[in-house]
């Protein structure tokens, strides 16, 4: 069962669409590849405290 359907609510009164919308970024190829790289080792759970800095400079 859906969360909607089981708390008795729409979705607009779940998620606030009424915000301004994010912009996106594009990164250049090194960049995005970097990020790739990072992403992977973070999920196999392998990255330096180094790279673990290094990833979170990507972010907002």
């Amino acid at each position: 069962m859906a969360i909607c359907q089981l708390c008795d609510v729409t979705m607009a009164e779940l998620v606030d669409f009424s915000g301004q919308a994010a912009k996106l970024a594009m990164l250049d190829a090194d960049k995005q590849g970097r990020l790739e790289r990072l992403m992977e080792k973070n999920n196999q759970g392998r990255l330096s405290r180094k790279e673990q800095r290094e990833l979170q400079d990507f972010g907002p």
